[in-house]
């Protein structure tokens, strides 16, 4: 990190750091309110002592300094395995207790709620996802409030009688070629080395392999590489997508949910290695 000098430079108008880094910067020496604004990223994946440490020493309570929380407290919350901080609710973010809260939490009718606007902007346009993939999340938690602002030349890249050329002949048949997802059920076997907690499933591997060579196959809406991601629940799961999406190319992303917060794919395969629901109640207790 730069010295104290250089980052109140009277020239330098934009401080970037990570959460843990700004908990520093007042240990260097830097005033509370000598920043106007503050913003936090990924508010809602910060644990709440992590987003407290980053700002305690930098805001006062008689400066102007404007603190902003931009995040999703309908997704990836904060990561935490310990039974006691989650007992006293650490598993919940700073934004998340706060949005829930007054004078930050939305009021009216159940189907009509509406945030003050004071304090809280509500981001509604969605420039990711499928309307098919946004309608089921749009309905549990957004009340209905997002609307689609994707590029169809993305979203539809991969339906229609054009899209996923390459999945005949290889056991990937699709039922509805207009719809954005499929199930595809695996006979596999849950397995994992010794009492290691980390599971994997060979037979899932194999079939990650197929689509990811099936997705490059395509003929119309080319996907590179980098426009394929790999998602799964267990570290050693990871491992074995790698081997096999390595040979195809290095570029492929696999990894885990937490490593996957933040991004975007054109094509997104989700390996849940269960087949059976013997070790749910595991799963459970693990996240």
């Amino acid at each position: 990190m730069p010295d104290k000098e250089r980052i109140m430079d009277k020239y330098i108008r934009v401080v970037a750091v990570t959460c843990l880094m700004a908990a520093k910067l007042h240990a260097q020496g830097v005033p509370a309110g000598h920043f106007t604004h503050i913003f936090i990223d990924e508010a809602g994946h910060a644990e709440e002592p992590l987003t407290l440490a980053a700002t305690a020493g930098l805001l006062a309570a008689d400066s102007t300094a404007r603190l902003v929380l931009a995040g999703d407290p309908q997704q990836l919350g904060p990561i935490i395995l310990s039974p006691l901080a989650q007992r006293y609710g650490l598993a919940v973010s700073a934004m998340e207790r706060l949005i829930s809260s007054a004078p930050y939490a939305a009021s009216g009718q159940e189907g009509s709620l509406v945030y003050n606007s004071t304090f809280v902007t509500k981001l509604i346009t969605n420039y990711r996802s499928h309307p098919c993939i946004l309608r089921l999340p749009n309905a549990l938690f957004y009340m209905n409030d997002l609307v689609v602002g994707a590029d169809m030349s993305v979203t539809h890249g991969c339906v229609g009688k054009m899209g996923f050329k390459g999945l005949e002949g290889r056991g990937l048949e699709r039922s509805n070629l207009n719809f954005p997802i499929i199930f595809h059920h695996v006979v596999g076997k849950d397995e994992r080395e010794g009492n290691s907690p980390s599971w994997f499933n060979i037979q899932e591997v194999a079939l990650v392999g197929k689509y990811v060579d099936a997705l490059l196959r395509m003929k119309a809406n080319r996907l590179t590489p980098l426009d394929i991601g790999c998602i799964t629940a267990y570290r050693k799961q990871v491992q074995r997508i790698r081997v096999v999406t390595s040979k195809a190319s290095p570029e492929i992303k696999v990894g885990s949910v937490e490593e996957f917060q933040g991004q975007e794919r054109r094509a997104i395969i989700m390996s849940t290695v269960r087949s059976s629901v013997e070790h749910l109640e595991f799963d459970t207790k693990h996240r």
